[in-house]
């Protein structure tokens, strides 16, 4: 294995183990609406990234009809961030993610700053560097070998709710968790 796709490897498993804090994150917010869980973790996650671009000295910025092509791949990340989050409102963290992989903000009352620093976190930890290192490993290996990584999100996403959240797996979860990380193992192998 050459340089590159161990650090390619790397990049993956951590932005796989950064994209495993989200849903935890989510309960800690719920003080927060899942319409303002959304819109924070999303601004403050791209005002992040940005910020990084720009103190790199990266030119951030779109060409021709770059704009048109980004505004509905925003609107679906928007949607598909909105169910996520408000998902787990309503139920497990092992059954919103497994849903998710089979398939101006004004604030009017106070809120508790636990939840607050829980949506900081969230912005920073799986939207800025989750997505960063992601994106990184993607230039680094074939695609599949990052998706397949980033995919134990669910394992991870499990393992911190039942030992920050004392959500306990389900067996069949445990279980699945199981057979993913052995073929994971298997494809790396």
């Amino acid at each position: 294995m050459t340089r590159a796709a161990r650090i390619g490897i790397l990049q993956a498993v951590a932005a796989a183990g950064f994209f495993s804090t989200g849903a935890v994150l989510v309960r800690w917010a719920q003080d927060l609406s899942p319409v303002e869980v959304t819109s924070l973790r999303l601004l403050l996650g791209g005002l992040l990234v940005a910020a990084a671009a720009w103190g790199s000295g990266e030119r951030v910025g779109l060409a021709g009809g770059g704009l048109r092509r980004l505004i509905p791949i925003g609107l679906i990340a928007a949607a598909h961030f909105l169910t996520f989050i408000g998902s787990l409102y309503f139920t497990t963290v092992a059954h919103t993610l497994t849903l998710i992989y089979t398939a101006p903000l004004f604030l009017t009352r106070p809120v508790n700053g636990s939840a607050i620093a829980a949506v900081f976190a969230m912005a920073l930890l799986p939207s800025a560097l989750g997505h960063t290192l992601y994106n990184a490993a993607l230039r680094r290996l074939h695609p599949s070998i990052p998706n397949l990584i980033a995919a134990q999100e669910v394992t991870g996403s499990i393992l911190l709710a039942w030992l920050l959240l004392h959500e306990a797996p389900p067996w069949n979860a445990v279980a699945g968790a199981g057979i993913t990380l052995v073929g994971v193992g298997l494809v790396l192998r």
